[in-house]
């Protein structure tokens, strides 16, 4: 909980009050590498900022799961869309590591907003920066494959030490046999 609430001051220092509340209502949570934090047809209920582990959101078409971005510690992880509008989500959050979180719900988080109004700030910070990781994110799947995965190297090169070749490849869109010779030629 510590990370989080350095990230948390570091926007803007919380009071004491506040900072009391959070830690009774933050729920620390344990997943297994390969478990579920959302599945399909389910709706986002809670928002998790990773303390340690890798996680992954993806979908399903035509039977491939399709990678659409990867958390890791000091992220949040949710699905925005089933999240704020309470919908059933086409994605699925599965952990690629054991993860340990912390997690506060739609309620909860509304609730602090009403109760301590200059936590609204926070929650404008945090949406920003997660509008911002989502563009940096887009911008790796442009480009040439080799484009891709060069970006990827130079910008998230721990990626490529957590995470399966194959979900690298579904991530930035290759096919995963060119994905190999892309890697292997980066590599040589």
């Amino acid at each position: 909980m510590i990370q989080l609430f350095k990230l948390l001051d570091d926007i803007h220092l919380l009071p004491d009050a506040l900072r009391g509340h959070l830690k009774r209502i933050l729920k620390p949570e344990r997943f297994k590498k390969k478990s579920y934090l959302l599945q399909a047809g389910q709706s986002s209920s809670r928002i998790y900022f990773i303390e340690r582990g890798l996680a992954r959101c993806f979908y399903e078409e035509k039977g491939s799961e399709i990678n659409k971005w990867f958390a890791a510690e000091n992220h949040f992880l949710f699905a925005p869309e089933s999240f704020i509008q309470q919908v059933e989500s086409d994605d699925y959050i599965q952990a690629l590591e054991d993860l340990v979180v912390h997690s506060i719900s739609k309620q909860e988080l509304y609730e602090i907003y009403d109760l301590f109004p200059c936590f609204e700030r926070h929650g404008r910070v945090i949406a920003l920066n997660l509008y911002m990781r989502a563009e940096i994110l887009a911008n790796l799947r442009r480009g040439s494959s080799a484009e891709r995965y060069n970006k990827l190297l130079a910008t998230h090169p721990e990626l490529v030490l957590r995470v399966r070749a194959k979900d690298i490849a579904s991530y930035l869109d290759i096919e995963p046999s060119w994905f190999s010779k892309i890697k292997g030629a980066a590599v040589a």
